[in-house]
């Protein structure tokens, strides 16, 4: 990946995305899905699928805290790409992990 990429859109012809492709997008801040793809939708500049049921990818150079919405029930792997962030769930604590892995499994319990 670009290392000095801020920003990028997602088209309307992504029918198929695999988070890892951002995984050395270092100074990536922001990324956008037009509102005419099939497939994923962004909020706040994080990849979800069009439902906004499942966690895609969130911009390695995001803050690191971030609010899961409620509709979400899965995190992918490695949304961060290995980097460390805080995912917080509506109504409830701020939950810390170096990776999304374990953070999946419980997300269910969790959950507001």
């Amino acid at each position: 990946g670009n290392q000095s990429v801020e920003k990028i859109t997602i088209g309307a012809g992504v029918e198929a995305l695999n988070n890892k492709i951002f995984q050395n997008a270092y100074a990536l801040k922001e990324i956008n899905v037009v509102n005419t793809n099939p497939e994923y939708t962004s909020v706040d500049g994080i990849v979800y699928d069009k439902d906004v049921t499942k966690m895609i990818a969130i911009p390695a150079a995001k803050d690191t805290e971030h609010t899961v919405p409620a509709t979400v029930t899965d995190i992918e792997l490695y949304v961060k790409g290995g980097y460390g962030f805080d995912l917080n769930l509506a109504n409830s604590n701020t939950y810390s992990q170096a990776s999304a892995g374990r953070y999946s499994s419980w997300l269910g319990r969790n959950k507001a």
